[in-house]
């Protein structure tokens, strides 16, 4: 059995709570937060788990062998390079952190302390993604046209975060994951709409290298909750909506057959195609269930995870680069990634891109262990 230590006992530090409990490989051994009321929500539930107030006495454990840590974004760094130095295998929820420089920094300790690093792209242990991506590899889409996604709700607004980087890991990692490409540049358009100076609406494009481009809305700002993608291809279309349990993955048979050129406008004619919708069967597993079993297997057996700290690093130099495209009016950036074998800049356009020109200057210590 390993033995689990949580950090953040918020919403999702809860939902980690009630699997790592479920699980038969894992123990819950620990919780911790800064305030004493969420701590006492799941030690009241599950009373053989130890709660903490102080995320050291956590982290000092020599019993606890792996920790998840489930704060606001701004602590991840901090926390996870702490447990880390600690000698705890980490599972952090994302973004692995808020600067892809730390997030190397992170990669960095967990190879030189031979530990596990992880982090909580849940999407990518979604039946649902996993059946899309089945469907963008099998070609039955045919050449892909665009990608379109929208993540809104009412709330919940962070205090630490603006929108991008509370909403968009997600799509980014559905996308990067699904296309299995990443994207080369990104241009953003954002709004303060409810509290100035607080990004709560957000428009990204986001174009790779084969010329697809792709478009995402993410705001605390609507009237209803939407997790919606959209691919459509030369041959046929899906939609993916993750709110809708009775068909969230929907394959149409649509298309428009470009005309032959002619020499007058007039006469172009599109073909249209206008087929059935068709419901793409899906598991009923628990993403958040097959994400942890799949931690602490990796821990037993020393596999690399699916979602590693080069995952949540790719990520995270993709929310960078939206961020700069935001300070700049929505100017496109291109995305600066790590080389993953020798740690060489990537070279794209022909120009060496600074690995060091991102590092995140001034790092305050923690704090607390708030929870979100």
């Amino acid at each position: 059995m390993i033995n689990v230590g949580i950090i953040g006992c918020g919403y999702w530090g809860a939902k980690h709570a009630r699997v790592v409990s479920e699980s038969a490989q894992a123990c819950l051994h620990s919780v911790a937060d800064l305030d004493p009321e969420k701590v006492k929500a799941i030690t009241t539930k599950y009373d053989t788990v130890r709660g903490l107030t102080d995320f050291q006495a956590l982290l000092d454990d020599p019993e606890i062998q792996a920790v998840i840590i489930a704060t606001p974004a701004s602590t991840h760094y901090n926390l996870a390079r702490q447990a880390l130095a600690a000698g705890k295998h980490v599972m952090v929820e994302k973004p692995l952190s808020v600067y892809p420089q730390e997030c190397q920094q992170l990669i960095d300790l967990a190879n030189q302390e031979k530990l596990t690093l992880m982090v909580g792209h849940t999407f990518e242990y979604h039946p649902r993604v996993e059946a899309l991506r089945k469907l963008i590899r099998s070609n039955e889409l045919g050449d892909l046209y665009y990608l379109d996604a929208a993540r809104l709700n009412l709330g919940l607004y962070q205090r630490d975060v603006n929108v991008i980087h509370d909403l968009s890991p997600h799509d980014i990692s559905i996308m990067i994951y699904v296309l299995e490409k990443r994207p080369i540049e990104v241009a953003t358009r954002g709004y303060s709409i409810v509290h100035g100076g607080v990004v709560d609406l957000a428009y990204i494009e986001y174009r790779f290298d084969n010329g697809l481009v792709a478009n995402s809305r993410v705001s605390w700002l609507a009237p209803k909750k939407v997790r919606e993608m959209t691919v459509v291809g030369s041959k046929k279309m899906v939609v993916y909506d993750d709110i809708d349990d009775a068909n969230p993955i929907q394959l149409f048979e649509k298309g428009i057959v470009p005309p032959h050129e002619t020499e007058k406008f007039g006469d172009w004619k599109f073909a249209y195609q206008y087929g059935e919708a068709v419901s793409v069967p899906v598991r009923g597993e628990e993403p958040l269930k097959t994400e942890i079993e799949h931690f602490i297997d990796c821990l037993k057996t020393g596999k690399k995870p699916l979602t590693d700290g080069i995952n949540g690093r790719t990520v995270v130099s993709v929310l960078h680069a939206a961020q700069l495209s935001l300070r700049n009016n929505g100017r496109p950036q291109t995305v600066e990634y790590y080389d993953l074998l020798n740690r060489n800049p990537v070279v794209r356009s022909g120009k060496p891109l600074k690995v060091g020109a991102i590092a995140r200057k001034n790092v305050a210590q923690p704090a607390a262990s708030s929870s979100n």
